[in-house]
């Protein structure tokens, strides 16, 4: 069967590094496989010739990849980048300003294939989400990097679904000061892991439920003495994702040795019980 060209070249097309994830060789390889062009659907395109995009190698591009990236890529293998999509397999969306290409990126993604929790949080990054913008200032402000966004350098992080739920119960500045607090002096094997999942979401639960009575110095003084690496199998073994259990082991942590002012454990594993409302710990 032929189909009438488009007059688009692959050459011509890119994802946009600055809100595109990277693609995924496995699902380009299944398409190759089993590639029938009268499945391949819609791809969908934006003109951006208006700004004279150039890529990361220089080199000057007229279209912007919203969806069928994968696809993409393996019309490529099989046709190589000078391959012409068929009008059929291609949607033009008119020029529109990098954030709503952003936006219109995450939409698609997420209904085809759910974008991965950094992805979607990099592609809502550049669409200028509120929720985002704040989270992301939140670490810029005490210099914490987050993948796929900066650099992998120390302090770093990955549990972009955890900073986003500290970030929604008005936690994430003072868990993420904790952590940065307790370790900053300590070796690189030492603090290994102590922006893990598991510490986060024990640390959003201990600080929701001891406002006010907590004291700052002695949570980080204890968590200084603790390896996160041996303190997380503690906290991962007790096989409550939500950190609730994770929380009652941090307050059995800060009570050690306490001769007064001690933490009522109870207070926190009543959370199983109760919706917990999110509250400012930054007082």
């Amino acid at each position: 069967m032929i189909y009438e060209k488009s007059g688009i070249e692959i050459s011509q097309c890119r994802v946009n590094k600055g809100y595109g994830r990277d693609s995924k060789p496995n699902q380009v390889n299944k398409i190759i496989e089993k590639f029938d062009n009268r499945l391949l659907g819609v791809i969908v395109l934006c003109d951006v010739r208006p700004e004279n995009p150039v890529d990361e190698n220089g080199v000057s591009y007229d279209y912007e990849i919203l969806d069928g990236q994968n696809r993409t890529l393996a019309l490529t293998d099989l046709n190589g980048e000078d391959y012409e999509y068929d009008i059929k397999n291609i949607q033009i969306v008119n020029y529109c300003p990098f954030e709503e290409r952003a936006h219109l990126y995450t939409q698609y993604n997420d209904e085809r294939t759910p974008l991965g929790s950094i992805d979607k949080f990099k592609s809502g990054l550049a669409a200028k989400y509120p929720e985002n913008i704040a989270i992301y200032n939140i670490c810029r402000k005490l210099g914490v990097n987050i993948k796929s966004i900066d650099s992998e350098a120390y302090p770093y992080l990955n549990a972009v679904t955890d900073i986003r739920e500290l970030y929604r119960a008005n936690t994430l500045e003072d868990a993420l000061g904790i952590i940065l607090e307790a370790y900053k002096d300590s070796s690189s094997d030492f603090r290994k892991r102590n922006f893990n999942r598991e510490m986060l979401r024990s640390l959003k639960h201990f600080l929701l439920a001891y406002k006010g009575e907590m004291d700052r110095d002695i949570l980080i003084n204890k968590l200084r003495e603790t390896r996160p690496i041996d303190l997380i199998p503690t906290l991962k073994a007790t096989g409550e994702l939500d950190g609730v259990n994770g929380a009652t082991r941090l307050v059995m942590l800060y009570n050690k040795k306490l001769r007064k002012n001690a933490l009522d454990i109870g207070i926190v594993q009543g959370y199983r019980k109760t919706k917990v409302q999110p509250i400012d710990v930054m007082g």
